[in-house]
């Protein structure tokens, strides 16, 4: 059985290292690389081709895979009627994965016609739309370890977290650790370079957004990479790789305890059990949610 996941592109990104363990295929048949611009013109060409019934001359291979291929496809190249079309078709075989919040907008609700074969990282939103829970995925990157310089980092755009996250870094003893915040609207960064960063890292900083519930990439980045994370998601102690040793929770913003802030930081990190982590790597992840998709549809007909 081949398994492949259809994304927009394998440029500069986590894919590009996902495609070294799994079949990773283009939603159309070029790159259409990270260009806002260069995505809203070739999304528009493909509506355009649609009103004619041509959209294939510009589809990527995959449009002719049959039972025999396992296909996944991620997030946004999903939200048309020509995919919802085709996961209908091939329930068996094809599948959308949601790894961003689901708007209850008009173009994205056609989603909610095959909500058997949807699924999202975000509970929440499977509670309230009827998506199937499924946690994200993320690369065996070989790496070696370096030497840590930052003991706190984050990278990202504010998007309203600035004031929390320099909460957090005055709350640390600034004697003793060394923070590194990038601001990647300011200063652009590829994939690799962060993960350079990352690695030298002692602790990632994650805030989630407002409504957000899934695991986050900082979070599989976490858990790949061994490293510390201190985070604003309350649920994450339910998780089966929870160790108090490596996850700090901020509950309330407005009062972070200082003092086991601290101790948190001078802790060493706990080591998880390898199954535990495989089960994130994409060879892995994807075989897991074609068997709960099987499931889902056995229930189904049952």
């Amino acid at each position: 059985m081949n398994y492949t996941l259809i994304v927009l592109t394998k440029k500069s990104n986590i894919f590009s290292y996902v495609g070294k363990t799994l079949d990773v295929e283009t939603f159309f048949k070029f790159d259409v690389g990270n260009s806002k611009f260069v995505r809203r013109t070739v999304r528009a060409l493909y509506y355009f081709l649609h009103i004619f019934h041509l959209q294939k001359l510009i589809l990527g291979k995959w449009y002719k895979y049959r039972e025999s291929n396992k296909i996944v496809f991620m997030d946004i190249v999903s939200i048309n009627d020509y995919i919802v079309k085709f996961v209908k078709k091939h329930k068996n075989s094809s599948l959308i994965y949601l790894w961003n919040i689901y708007k209850p907008i008009k173009r994205y609700k056609i989603l909610l016609k095959i909500k058997e074969n949807v699924f999202s990282f975000d509970k929440n939103d499977c509670e309230i739309y009827g998506f199937n829970y499924f946690h994200g995925f993320y690369p065996n990157i070989k790496f070696h370890n370096e030497r840590l310089e930052f003991d706190l980092f984050f990278c990202g755009q504010d998007k309203g977290r600035k004031e929390l996250i320099y909460k957090i870094c005055k709350s640390v003893d600034n004697s003793k650790n060394k923070i590194l915040i990038i601001d990647n609207i300011k200063k652009n960064i590829n994939y690799s370079e962060y993960i350079n960063l990352l690695i030298k890292s002692k602790c990632i900083i994650e805030i989630r957004q407002k409504g957000q519930t899934g695991d986050t990439l900082r979070t599989l980045e976490s858990i790949v990479f061994s490293k510390k994370i201190i985070t604003n998601n309350i649920k994450i102690v339910k998780e089966p790789y929870y160790k108090v040793e490596n996850i700090f929770v901020i509950e309330d913003p407005e009062n972070i305890n200082i003092a086991k802030l601290n101790d948190f930081m001078k802790s060493e990190y706990v080591g998880i059990q390898s199954s535990d982590i495989e089960s994130f790597y994409p060879e892995n992840w994807i075989k897991s949610i074609f068997e709960l998709n099987d499931n889902n549809l056995d229930n189904t007909i049952k």
